[in-house]
């Protein structure tokens, strides 16, 4: 489950202990048990002030029986000037692992770039596929990189790409099947209806 507001789950102990409890049983029914949390959390909380409301958090999803994955993503990251963002969000996930107790950690990270919603993606075409060659291999690259900081520690990375992307953007869907840079990718069923 996403949640793109992790102040509330860090700030408001009863709406996080709903929601942990919304996720046991979504709707009443046990059947859906929500297992994985996509949470954002701003990277300087990783290592700052807030970095004990982190923690603290993170164990009462753990002894839930969640997983919990720090979420982040902009699409401007698969700029060649700016894709040095997610991997110092990647260097400050393995530090913060380091220093938390092994409750307390996170389980992964969980990139929602979607550089198909930068206006180069298309404007700039340079590949094969009709899309911006730069944006793919810098998306690859940051998941590589974070995998090979994370990944021998145990901690998964994944990404979430849109359900087009096998048919329309073939080069990316090849690349990241080949590098097995994610250890999963998030399928979004989503489309942009414009008038």
């Amino acid at each position: 489950m996403w949640i793109w507001t992790g102040a509330y789950v860090y700030d408001d102990i009863e709406y996080a202990n709903e929601m942990l409890e919304f996720c046991q049983a979504p709707h009443g029914n046990s059947d859906y048990r929500i297992t994985r949390l996509l949470l954002w959390t701003d990277e300087d909380m990783l290592l700052g002030a807030g970095k004990q409301k982190v923690k603290n958090f993170v164990k009462k999803a753990h002894a839930a029986g969640l997983k919990v994955d720090l979420l982040t993503g902009d699409g401007h990251w698969a700029s060649d000037a700016l894709k040095h963002i997610p991997k110092r969000i990647c260097d400050k996930l393995v530090v913060y692992n380091s220093i938390a107790d092994e409750d307390e950690q996170f389980d992964g990270i969980h990139f929602d770039i979607e550089p198909h919603v930068v206006d180069t993606w298309r404007d700039e075409p340079t590949g094969r596929d009709g899309y911006n060659d730069q944006a793919q291999t810098s998306f690859v690259e940051i998941l590589a990189y974070c995998q090979t900081e994370l990944g021998h520690l145990g901690t998964t990375v994944a990404a979430d790409i849109g359900h087009d992307y096998y048919h329309y953007s073939w080069e990316l869907w090849g690349a990241l099947m080949e590098s097995k840079a994610a250890d999963y990718i998030g399928i979004m069923n989503v489309s942009k209806l414009e008038t």
